[in-house]
């Protein structure tokens, strides 16, 4: 079953939740291959709810996260 995008964050703000789009990359949330909302739980915790739209995750994932280098490298 497809990502419904405008539906998780509707679902969220329905419960009063902020949704904080997530894609790793500056593409939309519609269009990127890594989507993913943020929000704030009543205990305080960030919780990230996510969803890759490829069949191969794991790489897609890896692309999509790109670690920031650290000094002297």
């Amino acid at each position: 079953m497809p990502w419904d995008t405008d539906g998780v964050k509707a679902a969220l703000e329905k419960r009063s939740l902020e949704a904080e789009p997530d894609t790793s990359t500056s593409d939309d949330i519609h269009v990127a291959a890594y989507k993913s909302y943020h929000t704030t739980t009543p205990n305080g915790y960030n919780l990230q709810i996510s969803y890759v739209t490829t069949h191969d995750k794991q790489s897609t994932l890896l692309n999509a996260v790109k670690p920031k280098p650290t000094g002297g490298r």
